[in-house]
């Protein structure tokens, strides 16, 4: 083997090393951190702090610097992001998930950013617990006075009709509640669509022991409750009331 024929081999090895080294670049890993266990949604957040992520008609917390999946259908859907609801964080988008894919979201100081990966089915052995019918505004369950359980970082959703032929107070409390993480937050229905934007008409204020509302009007009008635990630990509440409710 001459010198030419060595110099020539040299030269091609260090042109493949450096397309190979440059496809890497490229391409990368698919998921630096977790991956996807099926159609749905995987979040990174990569803030030093908790992220809200709202998306079909539900809230998700996903902690500092750590990975979340929201398993969801095939279809289009629109999402928004904040940290601690600061407006230089917030964030909207409309992702698009097809079958048997899902979409990988980063989210960081400087946007978000979105690519799609393939996933394979879960196992049929793994269970996903079940979110209870009124976790979400469009399932809000009839207002009532019995006990109800609340799991850690959970939001549950009610709904007060109101009927008042002159101007009654109603009033609606939720006691021995006032040295724990629950309160709750008030909505009318023309906020449902977009809930998680808006500015609540009312919080629960503090009452004794616990918290209250009230509002005065003539007529017939439906209101949100959304009571929320923000503790790690599960736990539950009941409400009482005062004034013209409309029963189921």
């Amino acid at each position: 083997m001459n010198f030419r024929t060595v110099k020539l081999r040299v030269r091609l090895a260090a042109v493949l090393i450096g397309a190979l080294l440059l496809t890497g670049l490229l391409s990368g890993p698919v998921s630096a951190a977790g991956s996807a266990p099926g159609t749905g949604l995987l979040v990174h957040n990569w803030w030093g702090e908790q992220m809200t992520l709202n998306i079909a008609f539900a809230q998700y917390h996903i902690p500092a610097y750590g990975v979340g999946f929201v398993p969801l259908a095939a279809g289009t859907y629109d999402l928004s992001a904040n940290v601690n609801g600061r407006d230089e964080s917030s964030r909207d988008a409309r992702i698009v998930i097809a079958p048997g894919h899902a979409v990988e979201m980063s989210y960081w100081l400087h946007g978000l950013f979105f690519q799609t990966i393939n996933v394979t089915p879960p196992p049929a052995a793994a269970a996903t617990p079940v979110p209870p019918a009124n976790s979400n505004p469009n399932s809000a369950a009839p207002f009532d006075t019995v006990w109800h359980a609340i799991d850690a970082n959970q939001s549950l959703w009610y709904r007060v009709e109101l009927f008042s032929h002159d101007d009654e107070a109603f009033w609606l409390n939720m006691p021995n509640t006032l040295h724990t993480a629950l309160n709750f937050e008030i909505y009318s229905s023309d906020q449902l669509s977009d809930w998680w934007r808006e500015t609540p008409k009312s919080v629960g204020n503090i009452d004794g022991n616990g918290y209250n509302w009230g509002v005065t009007g003539g007529g017939s009008s439906v209101w949100y409750v959304r009571v929320i635990n923000s503790s790690a630990q599960p736990t539950g509440f009941q409400f009482t009331y005062h004034g013209p409710l409309v029963t189921p």
